[in-house]
This record gives C-alpha cells, structure tokens and sequence, in this order.
C-alpha cells in the first residue's frame, strides 16, 4: 500500500508539472488559444483577453510569453490574471499525463499480475501430465527449469521473498 501511494503522488507530481509548465506556460505562450479553456473558471462571463508577447533578445534567439486579462463587461475594467490562468489551465492540461501515466502503471501491473499467476508460480506442469509418468513435475529438468523460473521471477520482484520460498519447497518435494 505505502508503494502504491507513492507511485500516486509521483505520478500526480509529474502530471501537474507536466500541465502547469509544459502544456500551459510553454506551450500556451506559443499556442495562445490554450489559455482559453481556464476562462469559464477564472473570468466568468467576461471577456478574456491573451496577449502574446514574442521577443528577440539575441540573434537566433527567440522568447515567448502571454500576458492574460479579464474585462468587466459592464465596466471595461481589467484585471491581469495571467498567472491564475495558467494554473487553472496546467491543472486543467495535467488530466492528458495523468491519464497516459495511468494507462501505464495499469499495463505495468496487468504484466505483472500474468507473471505471478503464470503456471510456474502456480505450480503447475508446463508439459501435460501422463498417468506413466512417476514425477508429476515434469521429470529433473522440469523441476531445474521451474526453480530457474521461479529465481527470474524472484530477482525481478514479481514476486515476494515468501512466495518464492513457498513454490520452491512446493517444487522441491517431488525429488
């Protein structure tokens, strides 16, 4: 459980860094309609007026940024909340790495779940079983091959120390 908490947090980390810096700030200072998807929250009914801002310090070199407003329909009054903005809008944004990041830990774990129900760790026979046959393991080099596998999967932490000493014993009675 501690683990999966802090796979949570760090995936939530990334996400939101992603979000806020990447996608809102980075790309919404080349891509001004980004910012736009923060407006119902941070302006309202009011106008949300995005000025992009592109500047040349040095030859080759080039700096992007936005400068966000909100405009008092009745008043015409404007308050910068360019900063708010791009928070709604990263936090907004962060969903896509979320959501990648997710997708991903799932397939991980969905892998991972295969290997601990494969038929090594369950201990069953990876060749059919015959009636003549005196060893229901498969003979020596089934058990050599099912404790090697079972090593594998030990050192790959698909499996617990204690689940790995269970099926090796399991393995083991048959010699």
């Amino acid at each position: 459980m501690k683990n999966f908490l802090i796979a949570t947090l760090i995936m939530i980390g990334i996400s939101v860094f992603c979000g806020v810096v990447i996608i809102s700030i980075g790309f919404g200072s080349v891509i001004t309609q980004l910012n736009y998807i923060a407006k119902p929250i941070v302006c309202g009914n009011n106008v949300m007026d995005v000025t992009q801002h592109v500047d040349h310090p040095e030859d080759g070199e080039t700096n992007w940024s936005v400068s966000i407003e909100c405009v008092d329909n009745d008043t015409g009054a404007r308050t910068d909340v360019t900063g708010l903005t791009q928070l709604v809008a990263g936090l907004i944004y962060s969903l896509l790495p979320m959501a990648g990041l997710v997708g991903l830990a799932l397939l991980s774990w969905n892998k991972k779940q295969a290997q601990v129900n494969s038929p090594i760790v369950n201990g069953a026979s990876e060749q059919p079983v015959h009636d003549d046959q005196e060893n229901p393991q498969g003979g020596p080099d089934g058990i050599e091959t099912k404790l090697a596998r079972l090593k594998k999967l030990r050192e790959n932490d698909l499996i617990t120390e204690e689940d790995y000493q269970k099926k090796k014993e399991e393995i083991l009675k048959f010699i």
